[in-house]
């Protein structure tokens, strides 16, 4: 039974077993990686819609910034002051009509940050500017 042809049959055998088990791992590896190039792929076509949607969107806020600049730019355009300049100057103030607000001025306002910030610039403006007041009253 140990004969050397057995022996060759065993090992010619085991050689094949064994070269079986390797090519059934290497089709499970070929199947793993185009899976993975499958998903990769699908990931990729994800992202560039993902990047097209933000780039349009980037046009589209940029030409909103354009029309909101221009509007703002036209709202403040040449109106005249009822207070000479040097009058204006010496008070601190810009003594002429006060411009109506633009749409982007407007929809800025309605934000909450935007007129919670506005309080607390006014609040210190006052302080500042009502400092010495305050220190008078303070000191009776």
């Amino acid at each position: 039974m140990n004969s050397p042809r057995s022996r060759s049959f065993l090992f010619a055998l085991a050689a094949t077993g064994i070269t079986i088990v390797l090519a059934m791992t290497l089709v499970d590896q070929i199947r793993d990686g185009r899976e993975r190039a499958r998903v990769e792929t699908e990931l990729r076509r994800e992202q560039d819609a993902r990047i097209k949607r933000l780039e349009s969107t980037r046009a589209r806020l940029e030409q909103e910034m354009k029309r909101l600049y221009a509007s703002l730019a036209e709202s403040s355009r040449g109106k005249p002051s009822l207070v000479p300049p040097a009058v204006a100057a010496a008070v601190g103030v810009n003594a002429g009509p006060l411009p109506q607000p633009s749409a982007a001025a407007l929809e800025w306002m309605r934000n909450p940050i935007a007129r919670d910030m506005m309080r607390s610039q006014q609040r210190e403006w006052l302080r500042k500017s009502n400092a010495e007041l305050l220190r008078r009253t303070d000191t009776r």
